[in-house]
């Protein structure tokens, strides 16, 4: 989003909130106390997803949460899949390409590599 924080309400109160880097600040419109979480610049990402191609046009099924922001912000991404898919199945149904391959750098076949769940994130950060 190219911002260095969001404000949240979610973690306060939590241990998560109080061990983490967040900040507690005062809205400057409302007067509310808020959380302020720092931007998140990971150096490597690993997301397991479903399906992918070589070239790593990610498919995942379902909810994906953060994922597609999390690929997006990471200076390196590794993709690992359930399957590795043949490119031309990616391209009779591009939009159910959730992460392209422009943001990857590394697919890996990992068959059951979020067992037991059927879809997991890992983030590696510095």
């Amino acid at each position: 989003m190219g911002v260095p924080y969001l404000p949240v309400r979610s973690m306060m109160g939590t241990d998560t909130g109080k061990y983490s880097g967040a900040q507690e600040i005062i809205c400057p419109y409302t007067g509310v106390k808020l959380l302020a979480l720092p931007a998140i610049y990971p150096d490597v990402a690993a997301i397991h997803v479903h399906e992918a191609d070589v070239y790593g046009n990610a498919r995942i099924r379902g909810t994906n949460v953060a994922d597609n922001d999390v690929a997006r912000a990471a200076k390196k991404l590794i993709i690992t899949c359930e399957r590795l898919i043949p490119h031309e199945e990616i391209r009779r149904e591009p939009d159910r390409t959730s992460i392209p391959y422009y943001c990857v750098d590394a697919v890996c076949e990992v068959p059951y590599g979020s067992y037991p769940g059927k879809h997991a994130l890992r983030i590696l950060l510095r």
